[in-house]
C-alpha cells in the first residue's frame, strides 16, 4: 500500500529519481527551474520534505562526501521508486485558481468606478511583475544553460504556458479598462450584465468546438 504523501513530496521524489541532491541543491534548483511556476514552494517546505520522505522509507540519506557538497545527500529507494511510478501514472489535476485581487474586483460595487480602475491596475502590474520575473528566469537557463537534462524537453516546453498565460491575462485586463469606461446605471446592471454572460457563453461554446474531441 503506498504511503500518503503530498505533492511537494512527489516532486521531490520524481527529482531524486533523476540524481541525487543535497536538500540544499533541491531547494536550490526548484527556485531556478520552470518547476517554481508549476509548483511554488517556500524554501522551508522544501528543506523539511526530504527528511520525511527518509522516515517513510522512500529516500535514504548519507553524509556528503568530504569536500564535495555538504550535509546530507538523498537519493530515492526502490520502495520511492515504485511508489512515484504509480503516482505518474495516475490522473492529475487541472489548474486552479486563487486571485485575491479579482476577488476583491468582484466585491467593489459597480458603482465605485475609481477602486474598480485601481483594482485593474493593480492586477496588471502584478502580471507585468510575474512575467518580468518569469523572463529573468528563462533568461538565466538560456545563459548558464540546462540544470537536469532528463527534464529539460518537457520543462522548456512547459515554459511557454507563462507566455499564453499573461498575454491572455494582459489582453482581458485591457478589455476590462475598456468596459469600465460604460457601465450602466443601476438601473440596467442586470441586462448589461446579462450581455456580458452571453458573449462569454458564446466564446467558451466556441472554444470547445475549436478544441474539444
Amino acid at each position: 500500500m503506498d504511503t500518503m504523501i503530498n505533492t511537494t513530496a512527489y516532486s521531490l521524489l520524481g527529482l531524486l529519481a533523476k540524481r541525487d541532491w543535497t536538500a540544499a541543491e533541491l531547494a536550490r534548483f526548484m527556485e531556478h527551474s520552470v518547476i517554481r511556476y508549476i509548483l511554488p514552494r517556500t524554501r522551508s517546505q522544501l528543506f523539511n520534505e526530504p527528511k520525511r520522505l527518509v522516515k517513510l522509507g522512500l529516500a535514504r540519506g548519507r553524509p556528503a562526501a568530504a569536500g564535495g557538497a555538504r550535509g546530507t545527500v538523498y537519493s530515492i529507494t526502490p520502495r520511492g521508486r515504485r511508489q512515484l511510478a504509480a503516482w505518474l501514472e495516475a490522473p492529475g489535476e487541472g489548474l486552479r485558481l486563487e486571485h485575491k485581487s479579482l476577488l476583491k474586483f468582484y466585491l467593489t460595487d459597480s458603482s465605485n468606478v475609481e477602486g474598480l480602475r485601481m483594482r485593474v491596475a493593480e492586477m496588471r502590474g502584478q502580471v507585468l511583475a510575474a512575467a518580468r520575473e518569469a523572463l529573468a528566469l528563462v533568461s538565466d537557463i538560456n545563459q548558464r544553460g540546462v540544470m537536469l537534462p532528463q527534464t529539460a524537453v518537457a520543462a522548456s516546453l512547459a515554459s511557454g504556458l507563462a507566455v499564453s498565460q499573461y498575454r491572455g491575462q494582459l489582453e482581458w485586463l485591457a478589455e476590462l479598462e475598456n468596459a469600465l469606461d460604460s457601465l450602466p446605471a443601476a438601473d440596467e446592471a442586470g441586462k448589461w450584465a446579462l450581455t456580458h454572460y452571453a458573449r462569454t457563453q458564446r466564446e467558451l461554446e466556441q472554444l470547445l468546438g475549436e478544441y474539444a474531441d
